[in-house]
């Protein structure tokens, strides 16, 4: 099997495991690669530079997100990274979860708000209600209603099933949004050079034929 049916068979298992689930999680993948360790840099990085993106956090912080995979983290790891947030010690965020009082809705929200092509005013239109009370979500003041839920899910484009309360999407380096993902790969292939859109060419044609 050649490079290029080798990709698209794993995406095809992948996409047929997705369609087989009653409910998707966005952390359905990154439960997956993601050890607590890594969902706990991640919430101290959020915490640090709130205002970066994600490549500018990890720039940051001096490393790569596969730095962080390693299980459990290295001493040379766990030591950059003390002294890059000013850590005694990091060797118990493999055993915790820094995020257990974090208001998880709201910071979704405010992350999903500020996502290309997504505004306050245009969730409010989709949901038929008005600015201030979305804002008022997204300050965490308030919190929705399961309908009301299940509907930001659909006007944000999210996968069904996605849950805004406990899904850490905030911390996921994934564009969340529809226009977030159109945006990202529009992106990424702006930025390939010709050999390489050359090679993935076929696979993505086929998957694309796929899902059409």
């Amino acid at each position: 099997m050649n490079q290029t049916s080798a990709l698209v068979s794993h995406y095809r298992t992948v996409y047929a495991k997705i369609s087989r689930k009653r409910r998707f999680s966005w952390e359905d993948f990154a439960t997956h690669t993601l050890t607590p360790f890594e969902w706990n840099v991640r919430f101290l990085a959020w915490r640090r530079w709130p205002d970066l993106s994600w490549p500018e956090r990890f720039a940051r912080m001096g490393v790569t997100p596969g730095d962080l995979r390693a299980d459990p983290p290295g001493v040379s790891l766990t030591e950059h990274l003390e002294a890059r947030f000013d850590l005694d010690s990091m060797q118990g965020l493999a055993y915790t979860d820094l995020t257990h009082d974090v208001d998880i809705l709201a910071e979704n929200l405010r992350c999903l708000l500020r996502s290309p092509g997504v505004s306050v005013k245009q969730v409010a239109a989709a949901l038929n209600l008005s600015v201030n009370t979305v804002s008022r979500w997204a300050r965490g003041e308030h919190h929705p209603h399961p309908p009301h839920l299940r509907a930001l899910v659909r006007a944000l484009h999210l996968p069904p099933g996605t849950d805004l309360r406990g899904d850490r999407l905030f911390l996921l380096d994934e564009p969340p949004t529809h226009a977030a993902r159109l945006n990202h790969l529009r992106g990424q292939l702006d930025d390939l050079p010709p050999d390489r859109l050359a090679e993935l060419y076929p696979a993505l044609t086929c998957l694309l034929g796929r899902s059409t």
